[in-house]
């Protein structure tokens, strides 16, 4: 009785065993799937995402502005309006305390006080100062003879295909579908973007002999300023690219000056190739 007892002991004991080789075996293969097939983070927009696609015969003409800066982990917040820098006051008046402009055109008297007029600008100035941003720019001086995304080819661009954000588009006040577009810099260097909150790419695609074209050009807004904005080690920049509709489905990609993305299908209109002329 004792030895089927200990016979039995031993059974079961080498059944917990191979259980727990079993899970820890499990629990690795998964851990490599999670590693090796998904990103250490998530991707979530503030925006609703729209279910509008962007006519791709508007497509000449796109603006790529910063939805985030930083290092991908946990969970990416897109902001839409991080490329925007608040609006400053009117410049306070020096001389006199108190200003009178007479308006011609409406025969009235505008006071305009000084002092407010001064506490506003601070304002303005203390809040450009703190903008997110802001710690990403530097002088022309500092940027000098630095890399820069356009030439470094330890720059990897990256257009998540898996997950759908919303682009606004500046001229019809509207949100259309986008991939998100992710530059990542893999030096141990800081590296230059570009010297507006608007990073300047071309959307490429293939034509019907297999040449790839582009079919945007880079449109860059705003005032040029003497800095830029650059990338420090490990940190990545998320733009964003429309899912476009057309006539004719091929291959897309971003080229980033000398560094291109991965390659994803998607529909424009043939008639986009006759736009440039490369």
């Amino acid at each position: 009785m004792t030895l089927l007892n200990n016979t039995y002991n031993t059974k079961s004991d080498f059944n917990r065993k191979l259980v727990r080789i079993l899970c820890f075996a499990l629990f690795l293969s998964n851990s490599i799937y999670l590693t090796g097939n998904q990103p250490a983070y998530v991707i979530h927009d503030t925006i609703s995402v729209n279910e509008k696609y962007y006519e791709s015969y508007k497509f000449e003409l796109v603006n790529f502005p910063i939805l985030f800066l930083g290092i991908l982990k946990d969970t990416v917040i897109i902001d839409h309006k991080l490329f925007l820098y608040p609006i400053p006051p009117p410049p306070p008046p020096t001389i006199v305390e108190w200003l009178t402009i007479e308006d011609d055109q409406n025969s009235q008297v505008i006071e305009i006080d000084s002092i407010q007029q001064k506490k506003l600008f601070d304002e303005f100035m203390i809040e450009y100062r703190n903008h997110p941003l802001e710690k990403f720019r530097k002088s022309f001086g500092y940027s000098h003879n630095k890399k820069t995304i356009h030439k470094e080819k330890s720059v990897s661009v990256k257009v998540d295909t898996i997950n759908e954000i919303s682009k606004y588009n500046l001229h019809h006040k509207e949100y259309y579908k986008a991939f998100p577009i992710i530059i990542s810099n893999n030096l141990n260097d800081t590296i230059l973007m570009d010297s507006n909150t608007n990073i300047s790419l071309i959307v490429e695609a293939l034509d019907s002999l297999n040449n790839w074209r582009r079919i945007t050009s880079p449109n860059i807004h705003g005032i040029p300023i003497d800095s830029n904005y650059f990338l420090p080690p490990k940190f990545s920049v998320i733009l964003s690219t429309y899912i476009t509709r057309g006539d004719y489905q091929t291959k897309l990609r971003i080229r980033v000056g000398n560094n291109y993305s991965n390659e994803w299908t998607g529909k424009i209109n043939y008639s986009q190739f006759s736009l440039f002329v490369d």
